[in-house]
């Protein structure tokens, strides 16, 4: 559990630093980083299309 928690803290450290294009490009929200880092965020489920 503390590897998990610390590599999804690494994880969340990183993607904040990426501007709002950058984030866009890999299908993030600025609001949802935090749910990417711990594998939270699915995004086939947000209706994207490609």
């Amino acid at each position: 559990m503390f590897f998990t928690d610390l590599g999804g803290s690494a994880a969340m450290l990183r993607l904040r630093e990426l501007d709002d294009d950058a984030l866009k490009d890999i299908g993030l929200a600025r609001s949802e980083i935090e749910a990417a880092a711990f594998g939270r965020v699915h995004t086939y489920s947000r209706g994207r299309r490609s």
